[in-house]
């Protein structure tokens, strides 16, 4: 019964859509990276646990302007505000293209810059930030290397090339990067790793997604005055260059290998990123999801309901974010419909699949009430030899 995974949409949260699996499931995918992954992470999809103005544009194009661009030497400012404008104003790539061009070349060459400075490095993200834009993947990881390059190279950092998922567990407990320096490789790499996803190249994804979670592993992020970004300084990054949570990060990386069905990699950075939260907290829940679908996928149902259970606890308790437990209960419930079902127990299939329906259709959730009613007409057919 193979079934195309349906992402279902969390307002304010992006989806994505995998590929064919051979059972129905439900997923909470949270790829978060702090601000960032808010936005940028699939809460709810198909396929197995995994429960991730018009108005403004001038005062941000005033921002741009006046408290950034003037922070920038001289020959610089006229290009860069040429580029803004073209970007961000009058949305004209073709003419904003040469003038981020020059910029950028006159910032790199420029003596009263140095290259690993936050007007470097953010200029050349906001270059990266328009191909993004254009969805010119390429070129943004092109242009995003160069930041990142530059931050690795100068503070004799260790490269991408000599990444590893093993060096996860590495006793060296220091890093040559640190505070605003570290945000900024850290926020560059998971981005990077992202846009790899983007082109299919998930071998490079990977080093960028491991290579940001082992920095942060040995340099936890403090997220102090001191260590922000001074973005107001400068002219305002992207959101996913703001300071990134660990556990973030650690789920960011324990997905891309559940996508890969490594799950002996995934669990135990589920499990770390789980031990940064307070278990009471509504997110917890969607994590102890997610643990719960790799177990399922290794054919571990008894860990798999364990864990699918204990989110459960969590998601009705509702002490935090009400909506994100609602929705990640309704699709728990179906999960353990789910297990039942893949280890041959129709009646318990059957109980929390009524259950999951009923719930989603309380909560007004008609993307799960759909899938538990489908799972449930499943059942019913294949009794009846329809199937």
């Amino acid at each position: 019964m193979n079934l195309v995974r349906v992402a279902f949409r969390r307002p304010g949260i992006i989806t994505r859509t995998y590929p064919v699996t051979k059972s129905r499931q439900l997923h909470i995918y949270p790829h978060l990276l702090k601000e960032k992954a808010k936005s940028d992470s699939s809460l709810l999809r198909t396929s197995f646990l995994t429960l991730c103005t018009v108005g403004l544009l001038g005062s941000a194009y005033y921002e741009y302007n006046y408290h950034g661009v003037r922070r920038y030497p001289s020959n610089i400012r006229s290009p860069l505000r040429k580029a803004l404008l073209y970007h961000k104003y009058k949305e004209d790539p073709v003419r904003a293209l040469p003038y981020y061009e020059q910029a950028v070349d006159l910032a790199l060459k420029s003596p009263q810059l140095e290259d690993t400075s936050s007007e470097v490095t953010g200029l050349i993200i906001q270059f990266g930030t328009f191909y993004e834009d254009q969805k010119n993947w390429e070129k943004a990881i092109e242009v995003y290397t160069k930041a990142f390059d530059l931050l690795v190279s100068e503070n004799k950092e260790t490269s991408i090339d000599e990444v590893t998922y093993e060096r996860l567990n590495s006793t060296v407990t220091e890093t040559p990067l640190a505070g605003e320096k570290l945000i900024r490789a850290v926020g560059i790499a998971q981005k990077l790793g992202e846009l790899y996803e983007k082109i299919h190249a998930r071998s490079m994804a990977e080093k960028y997604y491991v290579w940001a979670v082992e920095r942060l592993l040995r340099h936890r992020v403090v997220k102090s005055d001191s260590e922000k970004l001074p973005s107001g300084r400068y002219f305002e990054l992207p959101e996913w260059i703001t300071p990134t949570e660990i556990g973030a990060s650690l789920e960011s990386l324990a997905m891309f290998y559940a996508m890969d069905g490594k799950y002996n990699y995934a669990i135990p950075l589920y499990i770390r990123a789980l031990s940064t939260l307070n278990e009471t907290h509504c997110h917890a829940s969607v994590i102890m999801c997610n643990i719960s679908e790799a177990f399922a996928n290794m054919g571990q149902y008894k860990e798999a309901q364990a864990w699918a259970r204990k989110g459960l606890d969590v998601a009705r308790l509702g002490r935090d974010d009400k909506h994100e437990c609602d929705q990640s209960c309704g699709v728990l419930l179906y999960n353990i419909g789910m297990i039942y079902e893949m280890s041959g127990q129709t009646d318990g299939a059957m109980k929390y699949y009524t259950q999951s329906m009923n719930h989603a259709r309380k909560i007004g959730y008609k993307e799960c009430q759909r899938e538990a009613a489908q799972a449930l007409d499943h059942i019913r057919r294949k009794q009846t030899g329809l199937e």
